[in-house]
């Protein structure tokens, strides 16, 4: 109870505003709604901030160039799905090794081989992944959105 009166006359004075009964309570409510807007503001920013920092930063470390060399990372190569393009869209891989396709769009995609109209994967819904085994030279689309396009080079035919 005496914090309480502690922080009327504190407002009381900041506001000279004089301390009786029912305008006590207002100023009070007031000042802790003020308080509570102004703290609720704070952690949102520090919120957003923290978010825009993290996602920044993930981005730059999963960054790739429009070509990767299988020297990058040996015997596994990963294509990611996103904006409707598949990234990168020429990949440059050995027989045998790995492409792991991660759909990070909104919307279900395939892979279809571009020579023979062969449909390689069945749907990737969003967040899934489908695996391809390198086998031979592909140059690939998504029938669903067949502007998108990609390519696997083998590096060694």
């Amino acid at each position: 109870m005496r914090l309480a009166g502690f922080y009327l006359k504190i407002i009381s004075i900041m506001q000279n505003i004089p301390l009786t009964g029912h305008k006590r309570i207002t100023e009070i409510e007031q000042f802790s709604l003020s308080f509570g807007k102004l703290r609720f503001v704070c952690v949102l920013f520090l919120i957003v901030g923290f978010q825009m920092a993290c996602t920044s930063s993930i981005e730059e470390k999963t960054e790739k160039s429009e070509i990767t060399s299988p020297e990058e990372t040996p015997g596994k190569q990963i294509v990611e799905i996103k904006a409707m393009k598949f990234s990168p869209a020429t990949l440059i891989a050995n027989t045998g090794d790995t492409v792991l396709f991660v759909n990070k769009d909104l919307v279900p995609h395939n892979v279809t081989d571009r020579d023979n109209q062969d449909t390689l994967s069945s749907q990737i819904a969003p967040g899934a992944e489908w695996i391809l085994i390198v086998t031979k030279n592909l140059h690939f689309y998504c029938s669903l959105h067949p502007t998108m396009e990609g390519e696997v080079q083998l590096a060694n035919p």
